[in-house]
């Protein structure tokens, strides 16, 4: 269903007359005083005046559609409606001629088409005058009927046009003088011809002032459009959240063809169509609105301009700063434009007084003369979005609508609105949440295949969303996963890296060139070891281990002097992932730093290292106080599988802390060493004794330990133990059912029973098992 915003009589006259509100009255007495018209009765000329958009063309379409569809109308009167877009009327002869060809089309008459032909063509301007009004003197005569003669834009047609004053005066004869003609204008404000006391039509027609709608009469509109479209959905929608239309009122004003305009906005994503009518408003207004822009001075103007483009509500400070005025110059400049009605002042919250442009439209004039040089959002559509989709909530459920949109417009024309409409949603977003909406509609735009769009977006999304500190790692995963050019994030990464003046910044773009494998990058993330930030040091560091940089290892030994200790457990940590046994002899000296973590990310370097020379070294630190710092010297004596760490580690197994014994049976598992059944029995006792809660999976390298070295008698009373500490047996099925055929003899019969994978368990815990069944 199409509404047709500037041009009522393309639309279907039945949808007019459904969404109609607030103009019945008007049409009724209209409607009544034409029925009521007998030739030679006295008649009474309508103007009708209001702003642009008030629904001037759609009181007389539905004039025009009454006439024609009621018997009673009809059989007395001839509607003939002069285009709005109709410029060729200098003179009266050219009105009355324009007048004559609706009335042939209307007819289609072959006498009046040829007579018609015979006139158009002759060139004395009087004579064609007077022919015109003897055809329709004769029309009168013959069908008894009138000629409702309807007129839009008179301001322009008397002040513009037909502008010598001869030719006003004929036209005013005319209409007095001849009874079949009944005039109904337009006009989009009060014109000179009207208004001044020696002007030819003063007081001639009778005036009536078309008012916005109501709350109340917009509401019912949005109803009645909705009703049309058969959108229950909308009613619904409306009835949850009603600030709405609240917001839709204040944006409008109770202006008609802007409620329509808005509607189609958010009910179909018309945002390319809504521009389009917007850019029509903007070449009509401009005449209108450039003579009010010269009434006042150029200080006003500047100050008007500028109100119209800032957000709607501004102090006279504010407007002082945008524009470099003195304050007091402002306020004085201000009163005189509030007493020509040209602004108007509000209190807004905590009793702060601000100033607005009353008139809507104005406004949207300014701004749409701004958007349409700098191609940029118009702040109207914008204040509007904001207000339209005020909280999270209501912004989730558009962008879903949205996003099925996309999906389902790929392969027509609504695709741009959909995604220009998108671009508004994610502006009036907050935080992160934009952020998150602007990459999630590139990869709408990719699924379209539009790269080359995609790539012109980030200069404006750059300007934007540059200074957000999540914004540029957004976009380099985007080029890298979405877009597909990981060379276009490297550079975007190693730019910001040593560009960008947050911290935060420079850290995540370290950490992605790490996890980017960005070998280019290597040299930037060793200059990185010197920023003055830790945390960008600290990414450049795991980055270059991440790399495996060689060429790093002695920016990193330095490190390792780094008066800050997070520095050097850094750079401890990615020595020992790089291999480089240079770093053998610094880390041993870390063995004793004084802070625990340090000691700890040492002790696991070293066992990376397979320092077999740290192997002492490393038994003395399972003396450490530290419990992680045992912790992990146990786990790196057990990469290093070094013979005389065997003692101590089994030592070890009687930690007071839990999470070293398991490092340590864990250590003993890899290195398969056999302890005594009887040891290792009385060793896992002792431990399941002593602790209230067990992990399965932490226990796990233990009880392989104990299970490799145990006997049927010994593994059962170990199970049995396991499962009154443990809280989940899932990992212990395995060795239970391991037991279970142990003790049947491996009857084959047990494991036929059993899946698959657990028979494989099975047999593969036998086979490591010393125990001979």
């Amino acid at each position: 269903m199409t509404f047709h915003m500037y041009r009522p009589h393309r639309a279907d006259p039945e949808l007019l007359e459904k969404i109609t509100v607030g103009r019945e009255p008007l049409l009724q007495e209209i409607l009544e005083r034409l029925e009521a018209w007998e030739p030679g009765a006295s008649r009474q000329h309508d103007l009708f005046i209001g702003p642009r958009g008030i629904g001037k063309s759609h009181l007389l379409q539905l004039v025009e559609h009454r006439l024609r569809t009621r018997p009673e109308l009809s059989e007395k009167w001839v509607p003939l409606r002069i285009a709005e877009e109709f410029y060729g009327a200098s003179r009266v002869s050219d009105l009355l001629l324009e007048a004559l060809r609706l009335l042939t089309e209307e007819e289609a008459g072959r006498n009046l088409k040829t007579t018609y032909d015979e006139v158009r063509y002759d060139d004395d301007d009087t004579r064609v005058r007077d022919r015109c009004l003897d055809i329709f003197r004769g029309f009168h005569r013959e069908k008894g009927r009138g000629v409702l003669l309807m007129i839009e834009n008179l301001d322009r047609v008397l002040d513009q046009q037909v502008k010598r004053k001869i030719e006003v005066q004929q036209l005013r004869r005319i209409l007095i003088e001849e009874d079949w003609i009944v005039t109904l204008c337009t006009s989009p404000t009060y014109l000179n011809a009207i208004s001044q006391p020696e002007a030819p039509f003063f007081e001639f027609f009778r005036v009536r002032t078309l008012a916005e709608m109501t709350p109340e009469e917009q509401a019912q509109m949005m109803q009645r459009l909705a009703a049309a479209e058969q959108s229950d959905d909308l009613n619904e929608y409306l009835r949850k959240f009603q600030s709405r239309l609240r917001a839709l009122y204040h944006f409008t004003g109770g202006n008609p063809r802007l409620t329509l305009m808005l509607y189609g906005l958010v009910v179909r994503y018309e945002l390319g169509g809504v521009k389009s009518e917007l850019d029509l408003l903007l070449d009509q207004l401009t005449p209108f609105y450039q003579d009010r822009m010269k009434e006042v001075s150029d200080q006003e103007a500047k100050i008007l301009e500028t109100m119209s483009l800032l957000p709607e509500g501004t102090t006279p400070t504010e407007l002082a700063t945008e524009i470099r005025l003195d304050p007091k110059i402002v306020r004085a400049t201000m009163s005189r434009l509030e007493r020509a009605g040209y602004v108007q002042r509000e209190e807004r919250r905590q009793k702060r007084t601000v100033y607005i442009v009353p008139e809507r439209l104005f406004r949207i004039w300014h701004q749409m003369n701004h958007s349409r040089s700098a191609r940029g959002r118009i702040q109207f559509l914008l204040e509007f979005f904001a207000s339209w989709y005020s909280n999270r909530e209501e912004r989730d459920l558009a962008w879903d609508s949205l996003s099925t949109a996309f999906e389902s417009g790929l392969e027509n024309e609504r695709l741009d609105d959909i995604y220009e409409y998108m671009d508004y949603v994610v502006a009036v977003s907050e935080g992160g949440e934009r952020i998150l909406r602007a990459f999630d509609r590139l990869r709408s735009l990719m699924a379209a295949g539009r790269a080359e769009t995609v790539l012109a977006d980030f200069r404006r999304m750059d300007h934007e969303l540059g200074s957000e500190d999540s914004y540029f790692y957004h976009k380099g995963y985007f080029l890298s996963n979405d877009f597909g050019d990981g060379e276009k994030a490297v550079d975007l990464f190693t730019t910001t890296l040593q560009t960008a003046t947050s911290p935060w910044q420079r850290a995540a773009s370290a950490a992605a060139l790490g996890r980017l494998n960005a070998f280019d990058g290597v040299d930037i993330l060793i200059e990185a070891l010197d920023d003055k930030s830790n945390d960008v040091r600290i990414s450049a560091i795991n980055a270059l281990s991440h790399l495996g940089a060689r060429e790093a290892v002695e920016p990193l030994l330095n490190a390792l002097k780094d008066p800050k200790p997070q520095i050097r457990g850094h750079a401890a940590a990615a020595l020992g992932r790089l291999g480089s046994g240079h770093a053998i002899g610094p880390l041993l000296a870390m063995l004793n730093d004084e802070d625990h973590i340090n000691r700890g990310s040492a002790a696991t370097a070293l066992g990376k290292l397979n320092a077999v020379e740290a192997t002492n070294a490393l038994i003395g630190v399972l003396e450490d106080k530290s419990p992680s710092v045992r912790r992990r010297a146990a786990a790196a004596l057990g990469l290093m599988s070094a013979t005389e760490a065997v003692a101590p580690l089994i030592e070890t197994l009687k930690d007071d802390d839990f999470t070293v014994r398991r490092s340590a049976a864990a250590a003993l598992d890899r290195m398969k060493i056999d302890l005594d059944v009887k040891q290792t029995h009385q060793l896992a006792m002792h431990i399941f004794s002593n602790e209230e809660k067990f992990l399965p999976k932490e226990l796990l390298p233990l009880f392989r330990l104990t299970f490799r070295q145990g006997s049927p008698t010994h593994l059962r009373e170990l199970v049995s133990a396991f499962q009154k500490v443990s809280a989940s047996h899932e990992a212990l099925r395995p060795y239970i059912m391991t037991c279970d055929y142990l003790e049947s003899e491996c009857d084959p019969a047990l494991l036929e029973r059993q899946h698959p994978e657990m028979r494989e368990a099975v047999l593969l815990l036998v086979r490591g098992s010393e125990i001979d069944g």
